[in-house]
C-alpha cells in the first residue's frame, strides 16, 4: 500500500526528531568525554608538580595561587 502524502510528512518528521536526539546524545557524550580528558590531563600535571616539589601537596590553596602567580607564571611569560 502506498503512503498518503501526509504520512510520508509524518515519517520524515519522526526522523527528523530521532535525529535531533542522536546528535544530542553525541554532543553530551563529546563534552563528557572533553571533561574526562581534562580532569585526567589536571591530575596527572597535578600529581607531576606534587612528586618534585617538597611540600606541594601540603600547600593551601592561598599558598599554590600566590606561588603560582610569583613564580611560575612569571616564569612562564618570559619564555613566550
Amino acid at each position: 500500500m502506498r503512503k498518503t502524502t501526509s504520512e510520508k510528512i509524518e515519517t520524515v518528521q519522526t526522523e527528523i526528531e530521532q535525529l535531533t536526539n542522536r546528535k544530542k546524545q553525541l554532543l553530551q557524550k563529546q563534552k563528557s568525554e572533553e571533561r574526562k580528558s581534562r580532569t585526567h590531563r589536571l591530575c596527572k600535571r597535578g600529581g607531576y608538580l606534587e612528586s618534585k616539589l617538597p611540600g606541594f601537596s601540603s600547600m593551601t590553596d592561598e599558598l599554590f595561587f600566590t606561588f603560582v602567580d610569583t613564580e611560575l607564571l612569571p616564569w612562564y611569560l618570559s619564555k613566550r
